[in-house]
């Protein structure tokens, strides 16, 4: 897991606009705390989910199978 720190510079539309560094970054208004003012620190962490990865690869498979099988 990584965990990034950002600033909130401002709101535009339904965005988000947070800085990461020299970088810009827009992020859906609504994935951010109500609290959340222009100027806020405000951390982004991304992580992976293996086993969900591994469920929807099964599905995909499970589907491509079942759309290639020859009747």
């Amino acid at each position: 897991m990584k965990k990034t720190k950002a600033t909130l510079d401002r709101f535009e539309g339904d965005f988000a606009v947070v800085l990461v560094g020299s970088q810009s970054l827009n992020i859906p208004k609504k994935m951010m705390p109500e609290s959340v003012r222009e100027g806020d620190v405000v951390y982004i962490t991304i992580t992976n989910d293996k086993t969900e990865t591994e469920s929807q690869e099964e599905l995909a498979r499970s589907l491509l199978n079942e759309v290639l099988k020859e009747d």
